[in-house]
């Protein structure tokens, strides 16, 4: 039996099998819950939603065939499964109001084919504070199936996770409390002798005011445009539109355990933006290089790193006050000094602006030994601001630099605390 770990995938043995979901009975129920949904990310009606009441969809595709307290059975035919259906998404949520993920700590979810189990995946609950998970999901590659073991969990329960599904959910009365999240210089843990860039002969100072204007909303689940290997752009459209308001970037990540004998590893990845001007100016904002400003040049601003367990978020913001001389921006993401490799976390990225839909992006694992991958590309054009998905991963800064043609000069940056 292969153990996938959190955003590890494996090709499904056979069309036909069985998902086992199981969980330490003593520790309460939890409500299972499968989706299906097409290329948008979405479900297509209330068909596709299998659940304690509705067992089934249409096509007989998946049938939950046994509940019982600890354990519910999931049969699988993916001949069965209609040709516009693109992903198939396991989750489960807890029942009772006053328990957290962690208390279901050695929940599991294992593929069966012909009584054998094949495949499995058990996401670390350790500190989980959730109400709810996606545990697994179904997804074509290239013709092929494959099982992908996902782990992303939501602290208000359901209703935010049928959202991002495109169900229509009424909020709770009373939600539960959210845990507080500790905050950090953006700074985080420099590895020694980073790489600093700058444009030959054009020195830049930043400066990052000392209280900066509050944070733009977070990405809406509702109505997101979600970019994939068959959707890999979309476009905003700013015709008449004096002003554009903030574009915000959200990066958020989580982790899981890995090393030796399952010694948690911390996982946080560096985010970063390299910029190019309607003049011709080129550099990045990243910790290092400086967090930017946003009411001057260069328009953008990297706010502080923020941890809650094995999850992070760090946000980036682009000027939206009247139309900023940017002619593109790409969005990236660097692994840290000793940290584990890409398969090691979930890594998601949200970006939104007012009036127009968000478009989202989940990064999928990495080669070994690729440290840094671009994320995303935004082009001002004239009509619009047109947003590609790249997820090419380098082993460095130069390396991305000569695939993507920056141009940028490169140095070695020793921080002052390192030797």
């Amino acid at each position: 039996m292969q153990m996938l770990q959190m955003g590890g995938n494996a090709p499904v043995p056979e069309q036909r099998f069985d998902l086992v979901i199981g969980w330490p009975a003593a520790a309460g129920s939890l409500d299972s819950s499968v989706y299906l949904l097409g290329e948008n990310g979405k479900v297509r009606g209330d068909a596709d939603m299998i659940f304690y009441n509705q067992r089934a969809d249409a096509d007989k595709s998946v049938r939950i065939t046994n509940a019982q307290r600890g354990q519910v059975h999931l049969s699988i035919d993916l001949d069965r499964v209609p040709s516009d259906v693109a992903r198939i998404v396991v989750c489960v949520t807890i029942e009772e109001p006053d328990r957290r993920m962690s208390a279901f700590e050695g929940t599991s979810v294992t593929l069966e084919t012909k009584g054998s189990a094949a495949l499995c995946f058990r996401p670390d609950l350790t500190h989980a504070s959730e109400l709810a998970m996606r545990l697994v999901a179904l997804y074509r590659r290239n013709g092929v199936w494959k099982l992908r073991a996902d782990g992303q969990g939501y602290n208000d329960g359901l209703a935010p996770l049928a959202r991002s599904f495109g169900i229509d959910v009424a909020e709770d009365e009373a939600p539960p409390p959210k845990v507080d999240v500790q905050e950090r210089p953006a700074t985080g843990s420099v590895p020694p002798r980073p790489l600093a860039a700058r444009l030959p002969d054009t020195p830049i100072e930043f400066d990052v005011p000392e209280a900066a204007p509050s944070p733009a909303q977070p990405v809406p689940d509702d109505g997101s445009i979600r970019l994939t290997d068959e959707r890999p752009a979309a476009s905003w459209d700013i015709r008449g539109r004096p002003e554009i308001g903030e574009i915000a970037a959200v990066l958020t990540w989580q982790g899981r355990r890995g090393g030796m004998n399952g010694r948690p590893r911390a996982f946080e990845p560096a985010f970063g933006c390299f910029y190019e001007m309607a003049d011709g100016r080129k550099g990045l904002v990243q910790s290092w290089d400086g967090n930017g400003q946003l009411e001057a040049f260069p328009f953008l601003h990297l706010g502080p790193v923020k941890l809650d367990g094995n999850r992070g978020e760090q946000r980036l913001r682009v000027s939206g006050r009247g139309m900023p001389p940017i002619r593109s921006l790409t969005l990236f993401a660097h692994l840290q000094a000793d940290a584990p490799n890409w398969y090691a976390s979930t890594m998601h990225l949200g970006l939104s602006m007012p009036g127009e839909p968000p478009v989202t992006l989940s990064g999928e694992e990495g080669p070994e030994g690729k440290g840094i991958v671009a994320l995303l590309r935004l082009r001002y054009v004239r009509n619009g601001i047109d947003v590609e998905r790249l997820m090419r991963f380098a082993d460095g800064h130069r390396e991305l630099d000569r695939e993507l043609g920056w141009g940028l000069r490169w140095k070695t940056f020793y921080p002052s605390n390192s030797r």
